[in-house]
């Protein structure tokens, strides 16, 4: 049974996969993506508290990707299993000779939330066959990959100072160009 921490890192994740699940799916749907970096909640394990703290959107690491330049991704190796498909990627950095793999394992189907017409109150939920599993899969197959050949300091130079300070402007999301 996870403890408290993992719980709270569970949620973050959890949190992060479902914006850029909506980033991708407002990508095939041919909308321009602006929101660069999202505002996650994290556990901080020596002040024992909650922060918050700014991270890349799969659209933001995207960005700060092709502004680092010479990143290649390969062709991605999918596994078809009964319940999820499994995507595998290669990310290389050329300009620093180094190669690393990102993954990701999507469900087939999805949670849709029961809707009571009346009050608009979430009721229960199902599960759907979600037909965008693979493109949700490969991008954050593609992200996870990415975000490996990022170093922290050279993204933390990407994002507006503002959206760094406590207290800043932080609470909002940040929209390209800054």
């Amino acid at each position: 049974m996870p403890d408290d921490i993992d719980k709270v890192m569970l949620k973050q994740i959890a949190e992060i996969e479902q914006k850029d699940e909506s980033q991708v799916l407002a990508e095939l749907a041919g909308e321009l993506i602006e929101e660069m970096i999202y505002t996650v909640e994290v556990y901080n394990r020596r002040s024992k508290k909650t922060v918050r703290k700014a991270r890349l959107s799969w659209a933001g690491t995207k960005e700060v990707a092709r502004n680092r330049g010479n990143i290649i991704l390969s062709e991605p190796v999918v596994t078809d299993l009964d319940t999820t498909i499994r995507i595998m990627v290669k990310a290389t950095d050329l300009t620093r000779n180094f190669t690393v793999f990102g993954g990701c394992q999507q469900p087939r189907k999805m949670k849709v939330n029961d809707v009571d017409r009346e009050t608009g109150e979430v009721t229960g939920h199902h599960f759907e066959d979600d037909a965008y599993c693979f493109q949700k899969g490969l991008s954050k197959c593609q992200r996870n990959a990415l975000t490996l050949c990022i170093p922290a300091d050279y993204a933390a130079k990407c994002i507006h100072p503002h959206y760094c300070v406590p207290g800043g402007r932080g609470a909002g999301p940040l929209r390209w160009p800054p």
